[in-house]
């Protein structure tokens, strides 16, 4: 993982967007579903209503945790979809962008319109609000500095902490970005620059957006810990308690694969 930070934004000498980039030959990204969030709202409702969310990371892939970071809105903004385990949360809709883990370990993101037929692949998907970007193109949603759409303070305002995941145009790395005070123009275009071809926003607001590390006590433990000042966590985050919502992990690989060499092929 390569780590970077970024001054997107000239009339704010206060905006940063830091963000990681990923080998994904080497890694693999899981999605696990929040106690309580997204919440249950789908086709098959009865299977999503049972499903046993364990909400932490499984113990079985803590020794192999590199990372851990913030997923999407709560339901309630949208009513985003969700897939995990083979279990629907939620129904997913055509425009939203969506994140897709895949049977062969890679990861796409681009509108479900677009993913959609390759549904039966995929290991887990999360929606989000519109893609930010798509095959390297801004959406132009993004052409109004001060967007709302994207998600605001309470008060309406647009400028607040951000966070967004995208891949490059072969799949072969992930990018992930947490901001402090930033439009979503600016935190888009941060990702883009970075390298990212396909962005997808995820949670906004002061609390909710973090990227954390781990290590291991003496009693070997997992503790976290922010690779970046000043974002909210606890040292047991993902870990040692449960989340009430949703997050994503990636874990070390025990052999290096290249999916976008797969792709190729």
């Amino acid at each position: 993982m390569w780590k970077t930070t970024l001054h997107p934004d000239t009339a704010r000498s206060d905006a940063e967007v830091f963000i990681v980039a990923i080998d994904l030959s080497l890694t693999r990204l899981h999605a696990v579903a929040g106690a309580s969030e997204p919440q249950s709202v789908a086709a098959d409702a009865g299977a999503s209503a049972t499903y046993v969310r364990g909400a932490i990371i499984p113990a079985v892939d803590q020794p192999a945790l590199l990372a851990a970071w913030n997923g999407g809105w709560k339901s309630e903004h949208g009513h985003y979809a969700m897939q995990v385990d083979g279990v629907t949360i939620a129904v997913p809709k055509d425009s939203a962008c969506t994140i897709a883990g895949y049977d062969d370990d890679g990861v796409l993101i681009g509108p479900w319109r677009e993913l959609g037929e390759t549904e039966p692949h995929m290991t887990f998907y999360r929606q989000t609000p519109s893609c930010l970007y798509v095959h390297g193109k801004r959406n132009p949603g993004l052409a109004a500095p001060m967007t709302t759409n994207w998600g605001a303070a309470a008060d309406g305002n647009p400028v607040i902490r951000r966070s967004a995941m995208g891949t490059d145009a072969r799949g072969a790395f992930l990018y992930v970005g947490v901001s402090t005070q930033t439009t979503a123009p600016a935190l888009a275009d941060s990702m883009h620059h970075a390298g990212a071809a396909d962005v997808a926003e995820l949670d906004v607001n002061w609390a909710f957006p973090r990227f954390l590390v781990f290590q291991s006590d003496a009693a070997g433990q997992r503790t976290a810990q922010s690779l970046f000042p000043g974002f909210v966590f606890e040292k047991n985050q993902y870990v040692g308690k449960r989340s009430a919502r949703d997050f994503f992990y990636v874990v070390r690989r025990t052999t290096s694969t290249s999916i976008a060499d797969q792709r190729d092929r």
